[in-house]
């Protein structure tokens, strides 16, 4: 089986800083731990509870889709690379898109639907607007954050900060989020 290539993003660390600490820069690790911020911890600490996804969902809202309004046109273009390049995301968003029109009853011509959510994908670029697919895709793409375990729950030490850098700067596919 051949190896796929890595895509590390740098485009993407100020958000998972954002998320961890509440900051968009990388902490300063003077002795070998950093304090996590009091909305990750707070989220972290209720996530298995039946508001935690709420909350998840309003720390995501707050913390990184905010930020990725303010990004230039250069971070915009790599993040809209990152998302069409993945192609399980299309899909599932085209079969949530499609499963609405049934509802509404509207015609389901898969071809359009494709178009549209790439258009709108691709609106981000230029706009910087943040629309539903964006907010999907992120809130999928950090929603491991909230699974993953803590040597310690208030902090982060330098080998765990790593570790999370190296598994949320790169460019993955829906599938290797799971």
């Amino acid at each position: 089986m051949k190896k796929k290539s890595v895509k590390v993003c740098k485009a993407l660390e100020p958000l998972l800083n954002k998320i961890l600490f509440g900051y968009l820069y990388r902490p300063a690790f003077d002795s070998d731990k950093v304090q996590l911020g009091e909305k990750f911890k707070h989220v972290y600490s209720n996530y298995v509870k039946p508001q935690g996804t709420e909350m998840f969902e309003k720390h995501i809202g707050f913390e990184v889709l905010f930020e990725l309004e303010q990004y230039e046109r250069s971070d915009r273009d790599v993040i809209v690379e990152i998302i069409l390049n993945d192609s399980t995301f299309i899909e599932v968003m085209m079969f949530v898109d499609s499963m609405m029109q049934t509802k509404r009853k509207e015609s389901r011509d898969l071809k359009k639907i494709r178009e549209h959510i790439i258009s709108e994908i691709v609106n981000y670029a230029y706009t910087g607007n943040v629309n539903i697919y964006i907010n999907w895709y992120f809130k999928l793409f950090f929603q491991e954050l909230f699974h993953l375990e803590f040597l310690n729950k208030d902090f982060v030490s330098e080998k765990e900060y790593q570790n999370l850098c190296d598994r949320f700067t790169i460019a993955r596919s829906l599938i290797e989020m799971s």
